[in-house]
């Protein structure tokens, strides 16, 4: 067993750890907490399969989520994992737009235009 264990947090970013299990060349990477007990593991076929997913399905979950937080009236446009967020004005409402459309599965990148 390797006495330096290639491993990630819960809270690291999927491209750093597609990055590390690139450079490594290692197939899966144990998510360990702040005890360093392992709490999940992230393999090759998660990410592709994560990564695999439609921009229609990225955009309906980015949907959904903003009309369950009650933002009915914003537009979400997803074109090669970049969403599109129209309609928050308020700072505030960017921001979680933003948020809310990053921690989509399969997002790459989230633009927020306060003009519908």
């Amino acid at each position: 067993m390797t006495p330096h264990a290639v491993t990630v947090r819960p809270d690291t970013d999927l491209v750093t750890a597609i990055d590390l299990a690139t450079s490594t060349g290692i197939k899966s990477i144990p998510v360990v907490d702040e005890h360093d007990r392992v709490v999940g593991v992230i393999s090759r076929r998660d990410v592709v399969r994560m990564l695999a997913r439609s921009d229609a399905e990225l955009e309906h979950d980015i949907d959904d989520l903003l009309v369950s937080a009650g933002f009915r009236d914003w537009l979400v446009d997803v074109h090669d994992g970049v969403a599109e967020v129209s309609g928050p004005t308020d700072p505030r409402d960017r921001a979680l737009a933003r948020v809310v459309a990053r921690g989509v599965p399969g997002v790459v990148e989230v633009h927020v235009d306060p003009n519908p």
